[in-house]
C-alpha cells in the first residue's frame, strides 16, 4: 500500500499511480494550505484532482474550525478525480467524518464552468507532455489559447493543470497548490511564472530545506496566490521552512523576480546576499555581456560526418584548404584559463577530432567522393542538412576571443581561445568589445572564478538531467562578474595568482582557486564584508548541493494518463 493511499497495491498497483502522476499529500501539508486558502465558513472550495480526498477532509476541517454546520460544510466542498477507485476510496474518507462532497469521475480539462469557487486547493499530476496522447495535447492547447499564455511543449501536466484551475476562482479568489520545484528553475514554466505574477495580486512561495515527500524525491515547493483577477505582482513573499513540522514558522522576505518569466531561484538566496549582489551590480560588478557578444556555436547536423580527426583527413585524402580547426565536440578539454596551438596539437595527436569538412566548393576529387559517402548514408536528409544549401556547407562563425561552457558541474568556465579555432555548438564564444579585448583575454577568466561569479551562475542557470548546470547564451550573458575597472584595479593580484591558478585548476582545486581569486578581488579593491563573503559562499554551495540533489533524485518519467497528484 502506498503512503497516504487506502487502497491495495491490487486495487491500485504503483506503476498506475505513476502513469497518473498521482502521488501522496502529506496530511500536515494540506492542513496548512487549507488553513491558509480557507478563510470563512462561507467560502466554497474546489480540490481538482482529488484523490483519496487528503484536501478535502483537511478543507472540511477548516470550515468546521471556522464555525461552518456539517451539512453546509459538506455542500461547499466540490472534488474532481480521474481515477474511478480513488474516488470511491475519497468517498468512504469523508464519509467517516460524517460528510459527502460533490466528486466528480473524470478528466479535470475537460470540465468547463462560470468562475465558482472562493478556493482552488490540491497537488496537480506530474505528467510529461511529450507522453500525452493527442487528445490530451489538445486540452493544453486549448487551456494556452484561451488564457492566452504559451505552454511549451516540453512542459508538465502541471503547468497547464494551474492556469486552468485558477479560471474556476471567483475574482479575489485563492490558489493554494503543491508544485515541484521545476516551477522556479525551468524555462518551460516561464508562461506559468508570467501567469502568476500577472493574475493575482499577492504570491508566497515556501519552500523547504528537506525533501517533504516520503514516497519520491522530487523537489516541491507550496504556491500560496490571492487575489485573482484583483492586480499584479512585482514581489512575491518567500519562506524557506525546514521541514514540515515547522511549515509555517520563518519570516516571509520580499523577492522581486524582474521581468516576467524570469527564474525565481534567487528567492532561495537570503536577503543579505541578494541585496549585496544588487549593490555590487555597478559597484565593481557587471553582466558578461557588458564585456562582449555571446554567440552559439556551429551546429554541423551531423557531427560524426563533419568532424574529423588527422586520420580521417589522411584517408580520405582531403586538402588543408577543406577543414579547418574546431575545438571538439565536448567541453572537457576547455576546464583550463586559456586553449592554445599546443593544446590543440595535443588533441590531435590523441586522436580527437579536431578539424571540420569545410571545402570551398566540391571540386576535388577527394571531396566529392567523401559527399558521395554523406549522400550513401542519407546525411543530407537530416534537418539541418536540408535546410541549407549546399547540404555540407555548415555555417560557422568567426573564431571567438574565449569560450564560455554551458553545461556544467560546479560551475561554468571561461576559456580563452589563444588557438583562435572556431567552436561548435558544444560551448558558447564570446567575442570581446574592442576596448576590453586585451584585458578581457588576460585576466577575465581567472577574474571570473570568484564566489560572486559563482553563485550568480547557480541563479541563472538551471539544472539540466543528472544535475548538471546549463547556462544558454542568454543566461550567459546575464552572469554577474568583475568589471573590467574592477580588474583593471585588481589587475597585480590577479597576475599573481595566475600560474598557480592554472594548476589548480587543472588539479580541479577549484574551492583554492576561488579563495585567492576572492581575495585578490575583494581585499581592499572591493569592499565586501568577510561574513557576507561567507553568505555568499554558502548560498552558491546550497543551490548547489539542492541543483546535484535533484538530478539524483529526479523521478521517472510518467506515462499514459494524467491525473492527480494528491
Amino acid at each position: 500500500m502506498a503512503y497516504g493511499s487506502t487502497l491495495t497495491t491490487t486495487e491500485d498497483a504503483a506503476p498506475a499511480r505513476k502513469s497518473r502522476g498521482a502521488f501522496f499529500t502529506p496530511p500536515k501539508m494540506a492542513e496548512y494550505l487549507a488553513d491558509w486558502a480557507i478563510v470563512s465558513p462561507e467560502d466554497t472550495v474546489l480540490e481538482p484532482a482529488c484523490g483519496e480526498a487528503e484536501f478535502l477532509i483537511a478543507s472540511y476541517k477548516r470550515l468546521m474550525a471556522l464555525g461552518a454546520n456539517p451539512k453546509e460544510a459538506a455542500e461547499r466542498i466540490s472534488g474532481c478525480e480521474l481515477h474511478a477507485d480513488s474516488a470511491q476510496a475519497a468517498l468512504a474518507r469523508c464519509a467517516e467524518l460524517s460528510f459527502e462532497p460533490l466528486i466528480h469521475v473524470g478528466d479535470f480539462f475537460e470540465r468547463r464552468q462560470e468562475a465558482a469557487f472562493d478556493v482552488v486547493i490540491g497537488n496537480p499530476p506530474y505528467v510529461r507532455f511529450q507522453v500525452l496522447d493527442s487528445s490530451q495535447k489538445d486540452y493544453f492547447k486549448e487551456v494556452s489559447h484561451r488564457t492566452g499564455y504559451a505552454i511549451s511543449a516540453l512542459a508538465s501536466a502541471w503547468a497547464p493543470f494551474v492556469m486552468h484551475a485558477a479560471s474556476f476562482l471567483i475574482a479575489g479568489g485563492r490558489l493554494a497548490f503543491v508544485l515541484p520545484a521545476e516551477l522556479l528553475t525551468v524555462n518551460y514554466a516561464a508562461s506559468i511564472r508570467t501567469f502568476l505574477l500577472s493574475e493575482f495580486a499577492n504570491i508566497t512561495i515556501v519552500t523547504f530545506d528537506k525533501q517533504v515527500f516520503p514516497e519520491v524525491q522530487e523537489e516541491v515547493v507550496l504556491l500560496l496566490a490571492s487575489g485573482y483577477l484583483s492586480g499584479s505582482s512585482d514581489c512575491i513573499k518567500w519562506r524557506q521552512a525546514s521541514d514540515l513540522d515547522r511549515i509555517g514558522e520563518g519570516v516571509d522576505k520580499d523577492y522581486y523576480p524582474g521581468a516576467n518569466g524570469k527564474r525565481w531561484t534567487g528567492g532561495l538566496v537570503p536577503a543579505a546576499v541578494a541585496d549585496a549582489l544588487n549593490a555590487l551590480d555597478g559597484g565593481g560588478f557587471c553582466r558578461l555581456g557588458d564585456w562582449g557578444r555571446i554567440s552559439l556555436g556551429a551546429v554541423s547536423g551531423n557531427n560524426d560526418y563533419f568532424t574529423l580527426g588527422a586520420d580521417d583527413i589522411t584517408s580520405i585524402d582531403l586538402d588543408d584548404s577543406d577543414v579547418v580547426r574546431i575545438s571538439p565536440p565536448g567541453s572537457k578539454h576547455l576546464r583550463k584559463l586559456a586553449f592554445t596551438d599546443e593544446d590543440h596539437d595535443r588533441l590531435v595527436a590523441q586522436g580527437k577530432k579536431a578539424y571540420l569538412f569545410y571545402p570551398e566548393a566540391a571540386s576535388s576529387k577527394a571531396v566529392r567522393r567523401y559527399l558521395e559517402v554523406g549522400v550513401a548514408n542519407q546525411v543530407d536528409q537530416g534537418y539541418k542538412c536540408r535546410k541549407r544549401k549546399p547540404w555540407w556547407r555548415v555555417p560557422i562563425v568567426e573564431a571567438p576571443d574565449a569560450f564560455v561552457t554551458y553545461m556544467n558541474d560546479y560551475a561554468p568556465s571561461i576559456c580563452i581561445n589563444h588557438a583562435r579555432v572556431r567552436h561548435l555548438n558544444s560551448v558558447h564564444g564570446l567575442t570581446f568589445a574592442d576596448e576590453y579585448r586585451d584585458l578581457g583575454k588576460q585576466l577575465l577568466a581567472l577574474a571570473c572564478l570568484n564566489s560572486v561569479t559563482l553563485l550568480s551562475a547557480e541563479i541563472e542557470g538551471r539544472a539540466y538531467g543528472g544535475g548538471l548546470l546549463k547556462v544558454e547564451p542568454r543566461e550567459a550573458a546575464r552572469l554577474q562578474v568583475p568589471s573590467p575597472g574592477l580588474v583593471e584595479a585588481a589587475r597585480d593580484r590577479l597576475e599573481a595568482v595566475l600560474d598557480n591558478g592554472a594548476m589548480l585548476l587543472a588539479g580541479s582545486d577549484l574551492l583554492s582557486l576561488r579563495n585567492q581569486v576572492d581575495e585578490a578581488l575583494f581585499d581592499g579593491v572591493t569592499g565586501i564584508a568577510d561574513g557576507l563573503l561567507e553568505q555568499i559562499r554558502d548560498s552558491k554551495q546550497v543551490l548547489y548541493e539542492r541543483r546535484r540533489n535533484r538530478g539524483k533524485g529526479r523521478m521517472r518519467k510518467r506515462t499514459h494518463t494524467p491525473s492527480s497528484r494528491r
